[in-house]
């Protein structure tokens, strides 16, 4: 689904796969998994990377990678979830964001949810709050990964400091209750100056952007 070019040649592509999921004995035929793999313009392709926890039965329904100039990639993807180890993929109703991060020095670095990031909790149960569509985007010493919650009607975001190596504060971009329209209105991108600007839909008197 994407394929993406650091300045040196080296590469990252990340797509969607099915595959078997097993937990806790059940396996689930039909999820799809979030997978990444690195092409070093000496050696070649690497091996392919599964960018999954494997907590329980889910499925990757959504998935958005961006490369900086340097080589360092973030990933971030929506995941539905049954956290019950008798449920099927079709009972599933949590849906977490999920977060990752490589750095070519020190490999991959980070996994976990932007939930967990920003309450030091993980939802369970269908009973948290319903984070999707993440869209993530890459520019100098910063990432920015933005995404639709909807069970609170609101854009959200989340920036990492790949300098230090660690995820920042969770921002809300828009606070106004019920005021945007679905989970396909809202864009990110950077640019070359370490610029980002995120963009997004909502249901003012005009419809405004």
């Amino acid at each position: 689904e994407h394929l993406e070019f650091a300045d040196d040649g080296s590469a990252f592509a990340c797509w969607r796969q099915q595959r078997p999921h097993g937990f806790a004995g059940p396996t689930e035929t039909a999820a799809a998994a979030a997978m990444v793999n690195r092409f070093d313009p000496v050696s070649g392709w690497g091996q392919e990377q599964i960018l999954e926890a494997d907590n329980n039965i889910g499925s990757t329904e959504e998935l958005s990678c961006d490369v900086s100039g340097e080589g360092r990639l973030v990933a971030a993807w929506e995941r539905r979830n049954s956290f019950s180890e008798q449920d099927s993929l079709a009972a599933a109703q949590d849906y977490d964001v999920w977060v990752s991060v490589y750095e070519p020095a020190r490999g991959w670095l980070e996994l976990e949810t932007v939930e967990f990031i920003q309450h030091g909790i993980r939802e369970q149960g269908g009973l948290g709050v319903q984070n999707r569509k993440p869209l993530v985007a890459v520019t100098g010493d910063t990432a920015a990964v933005l995404w639709y919650n909807s069970s609170d009607t609101q854009v959200v975001s989340i920036t990492y400091d790949l300098a230090a190596g660690a995820w920042q504060g969770v921002d809300i971009l828009e606070s106004r209750s019920r005021r945007i329209p679905g989970a396909d209105s809202h864009q990110l991108a950077s640019n070359s100056t370490g610029a980002l600007m995120a963009t997004f839909a909502f249901l003012g008197p005009d419809h405004d952007a």
